[in-house]
């Protein structure tokens, strides 16, 4: 290619490379991610189902009864918004020059830009899919703000964070409609330490950030509110069950809220393998059949050493696709076989107990997905005022449950 990079040359360097199965090798970090139950043909102006909580109340053991009084089964429909992400990988003029003719440079500097592409868009979906959709990545823990380096409340937390990342800040965490801090100015992250859970910046945050405050939100540049709602939504903790008076993807759960919004359960420092026995119990007992448990990689360590000689180890597939495979245990209960699995983005301290049959990751098209392709067949584009040509990615998804009360969370 030399100096002269031919656009339509290059794309099928693309198709060859980047097949369905390769973006997902890339974009899937996250274990549950991976396994959850997929429909890619997505559409409309969100996702709707309904899901029945309570049955008819027309039966008696008196025919006259059963006929002429109670009212029909009671049902809820879910409406779920469709939520965004964008990501771009960028191929500069200078690195297509600096190739010099070489074609397997110029492959390795594409091949090299786009796999980060799809690896960002991997961390942005792996982040909301256990959130609760208001799009927070983390929380400060009340430390000085007039600093370079911040702490995060959950240090766990910090595996959603990268060195040249555009981050905002709010006192809410993003579900609460106060907006971000200082008209939404950003700090860039210049180092990030995972021992520590530490941030550092160029300048102190409060600068870049005026209004900053030290227990305030963190997010992603633009994710404020526009997330969609992972395990932390659907299936809040015991911690934050206080507002399931307020409608959720249009259902309010606090009229029927182990069934609404699933069974919580506070471990209060037992045991995390009690935790675990415990909260299974409590799903069993709404009719739920738990098959994945999702925990951090801390607290896998933690279930697995107290589970000890019960536990048997397994290799667990993604869906629809046996090239990736996450480690995991398999533990034998009165409720059937559980798989645990580590999962990064799962905060510590936090767990789910999930009845995966009864989860959808429902988008439009693949998650993610190159843009273009589908349209007007023109994956790459020149970048206008700059020496550089770009390749898009997105995902367009939201997530479903079909039985809330059929999954459970807890707290070690």
């Amino acid at each position: 290619m030399g100096l002269n990079f031919d656009i339509t040359a290059a794309t099928p360097i693309l198709k060859n490379r980047y097949t369905d199965k390769k973006i997902e090798t890339l974009a899937f970090s996250s274990p549950t991610l991976a396994k959850f139950p997929k429909k890619t043909d997505g559409g409309g102006l969100q996702y709707v189902g309904a899901i029945r909580n309570a049955v008819t109340s027309a039966v008696s053991a008196s025919d006259t009864i059963a006929f002429t009084t109670g009212s029909a089964s009671v049902y809820q429909q879910w409406q779920c918004p469709w939520k965004y992400a964008y990501a771009s990988g960028n191929l500069t003029g200078a690195a297509i020059d600096q190739a010099n003719g070489d074609m397997d440079s110029l492959v390795e500097s594409m091949t090299s830009e786009f796999d980060g592409m799809f690896i960002a868009l991997g961390i942005h979906a792996g982040a909301a899919l256990f959130g609760n959709g208001g799009g927070a990545i983390g929380q400060l823990n009340g430390g000085a703000v007039a600093a370079l380096t911040v702490t995060l409340l959950n240090p766990s937390l910090i595996v959603n964070f990268y060195v040249g990342q555009l981050i905002q800040a709010s006192f809410d965490d993003g579900t609460g409609g106060g907006g971000t801090r200082s008209a939404g100015a950003t700090q860039t992250l210049t180092g990030v330490d995972v021992n520590l859970g530490t941030l550092t910046a160029a300048s102190n945050w409060s600068t870049a950030i005026a209004a900053i405050g030290v227990s305030d939100f963190l997010f992603n540049q633009g994710d404020y509110n526009a997330k969609f709602a992972g395990l932390a939504g659907w299936i809040p903790d015991t911690a934050h069950r206080a507002n399931l008076n307020v409608a959720f993807n249009n259902v309010v759960r606090s009229t029927d809220p182990v069934r609404l919004a699933g069974v919580a359960y506070n471990g209060k420092g037992a045991p995390k393998s009690e935790t675990f026995i415990q909260t299974a119990a409590l799903v069993g007992r709404m009719g739920g059949k738990p098959d994945l448990l999702v925990t951090n990689p801390l607290d896998y360590a933690d279930v697995v050493k107290e589970l000890s000689t019960r536990v048997i180890y397994t290799t667990e597939q993604a869906f629809a696709n046996p090239d990736i495979g996450f480690p995991g245990v398999k533990v034998a209960t009165q409720y059937g076989n559980i798989t645990i699995v580590a999962d990064p983005f799962c905060p510590q301290g936090n767990a789910w107990l999930l009845t995966t049959a009864t989860w959808l990751l429902i988008s439009m098209g693949k998650l993610p997905k190159v843009l273009g392709a589908g349209i007007d067949g023109q994956e790459w584009l020149r970048n206008a005022g700059a020496d550089s040509y770009q390749l898009r990615g997105a995902y367009r998804a939201t997530t479903y449950c079909t039985a809330p009360g059929h999954n459970g969370s807890m707290l070690f």
